[in-house]
């Protein structure tokens, strides 16, 4: 298992490859709740890089850092204890390669689910999973030229 680390980047395809960083991993605040504490897992947490949360900072000179006010949906936070059992979440891999394949995985467990007699959402599934197919070739053949 690898040690996780605060600049560390993760990917996950979601309509395309997403690039998370890893921004912090700490234990949330401890609250009292009717005098005793509450210590909860430690958490690591982790920020779509685009164009949306990485921004320019200053107008005068070229330094650019994340956004202030970043919408959760940008977001990503799993427990420490939940990675060293289990692994990453579902969605989230190291590699882009593995982002393709788990996200192969999700549609086809999808695809499954679907009702048999529903032909139309059927093929909507297996088109996605063709298009995720051809990035990834597409992907692996850009790597293997350089």
């Amino acid at each position: 298992m690898k040690t996780l680390k605060v600049g560390m980047i993760l990917y996950r395809y979601m309509e395309g490859m997403e690039e998370l960083h890893i921004t912090s991993i700490k234990r949330p605040n401890k609250k009292q709740g009717y005098g005793f504490k509450i210590e909860y897992p430690i958490r690591v947490y982790a920020v779509v890089k685009d164009e949306f949360t990485w921004v320019k900072i200053s107008k005068k000179h070229f330094d650019y850092g994340w956004d202030k006010n970043i919408d959760p949906c940008w977001k990503v936070d799993f427990s420490l204890d939940e990675y060293n059992e289990k692994g990453l979440p579902s969605s989230l891999s190291f590699t882009k390669e593995g982002a393709f394949t788990k996200a192969i995985e999700a549609e086809q467990r999808w695809l499954k689910r679907v009702d048999k007699n529903d032909k139309e959402a059927i093929d909507e599934y297996k088109k996605e999973i063709a298009k995720i197919r051809q990035q990834q070739s597409t992907f692996k053949n850009k790597k293997g030229k350089k």
